[in-house]
Formats: structure tokens, sequence, C-alpha cells
């Protein structure tokens, strides 16, 4: 979850048809992933959870993820600002998640 040019935009994750193949295969549930070690935090100055929702939703209107898997983690860098979760990032993953609880 990102700002392109100030857009809220979702960036990456693994190759839509590769997934959509074994989906149509095997049936299990498939999340996407937000986050990881080393990897940023999402924007939460980018748009609020409501926001980044709908951005989700226009991003997966194919269906293909039945939902997010929230992995947000630290960074080898201890410098780095990824190594805490912020209040605005905590919102953002609380707002997103209930608007996907209630979709």
């Amino acid at each position: 979850l990102e700002s392109v040019g100030g857009v809220a935009t979702i960036v990456g994750g693994p190759n839509r048809s590769c997934v959509a193949g074994i989906k149509s295969q095997v049936d299990v549930v498939h999340m996407i992933s937000v986050g990881g070690w080393d990897a940023a935090h999402p924007n939460a100055t980018a748009a609020n959870g409501s926001e980044w929702w709908r951005v989700f939703e226009a991003w997966n209107s194919d269906g293909l993820y039945d939902g997010i898997d929230w992995d947000i983690e630290g960074n080898d860098n201890l410098a780095s600002p990824y190594n805490t979760l912020n209040i605005s990032t905590l919102e953002l993953v609380r707002d997103m998640s209930a608007d996907g609880r209630d979709a």
C-alpha cells in the first residue's frame, strides 16, 4: 500500500495469472500479504483505512484474493522508521480490516 504520485496504489505481489491458475485447481483461501521483514509499512498519509479498502476492492475486483494478511514487521536497519508502529498505521489496519469484514 503505497502512494504513487500522490495516489493511493497497491503495487507488487505475485503474478496474478499464476495465482488464478492455482486457485482454479485448488479450493483454498488466497490471502495477499501486506508487509514483511524489511518492507515499508502501509502508507497512512496517502489514504485512510476506508479509502485503502476501496483501493483494494478495485484492485481485487476479480475476487482473486479472499483477504489480507497483515504482515507488518521490523527492519534490519535499526534507524528505520519501520521498526515501530505508529498510531496512524494501526488505525489504517483497524479501519481497512473493519471495512473488509463488513463488505
